[in-house]
């Protein structure tokens, strides 16, 4: 098991077999079918398998996402024809977590902790209050506290599953943050200022600063209230 990956590199060879271990919860994607799909992607995507296994030491930095982008589309696209995947992307942020957690064991490395505390049972489950924090000096560019406290309360009003995602996956790393992530800066798009214009209306090519500075104090919030230490 050992010979499985080096510090850079690993064999080009035909895998090790799939480490079978219980998963850390269940209720998004079962221990049957994190078996299956993973099973699945060792068998039929060896290459994605050694590509991605290369990063585990990298703590899902930019890079290990980048990568894990890759697998996401082939269970999407290729296993999916095959094989159950899951419907959600709780459920898929699972079974990446659960990935890693199985190239780890193969690297004799310990899982990658967990943090924190979830935002509330579940995604459908009451939500607490965020706390009010005062916003940095960046979002004050662009807006005033009052402005970025309320565009903020709403959208969680509206969105509180995508909080509770969020945290999930930020509890977990920040593996698989972006689908969501996406959602919300989309939902801060649709506000208009109290100047009349949209948020986001700063956008210069693909940087949209205000956006950016505001989905920066939703992160800083839901670190505080989950207890998530960085």
């Amino acid at each position: 098991m050992s010979t499985f990956l080096q510090e850079h590199d690993f064999p080009s060879g035909s895998l090790p077999e799939l480490p079978k271990i219980p998963v850390l919860r269940s209720a998004y994607c079962s221990q049957e079918l994190t078996d299956k799909v993973l099973q699945y992607l060792w068998d039929n995507a060896p290459d994605l398998v050694r590509e991605q296994a290369k990063r585990e030491h990298l703590n899902y930095d930019q890079e290990y996402g980048m990568q894990l982008g890759h697998i996401v589309t082939f269970i999407q696209k290729v296993a999916s024809k095959d094989v159950e995947i899951p419907k959600t992307r709780l459920g898929m942020l699972d079974l990446l977590f659960e990935m890693s957690r199985r190239f780890r064991k193969l690297r004799n490395l310990p899982d990658a902790p967990v943090r924190g505390i979830p935002l509330a049972e579940g995604p459908d489950a009451p939500m607490p209050a965020l706390p009010t924090l005062p916003i940095s000096f960046e979002t004050q560019k662009f807006l005033s506290q009052e402005t970025a406290d309320n565009i903020i309360k709403q959208v969680y009003s509206e969105h509180p599953a995508w909080f509770y995602e969020l945290t999930e996956n930020m509890r977990r790393g920040g593996m698989y943050i972006w689908p969501v992530g996406q959602d919300i800066r989309e939902a801060l798009r649709q506000f208009v200022l109290p100047n009349g214009t949209h948020l986001g209306a700063s956008k210069t090519g693909t940087l949209v600063r205000d956006i950016d500075a505001l989905y920066g104090e939703i992160i800083q919030r839901l670190l505080k209230v989950c207890k998530i230490q960085r």
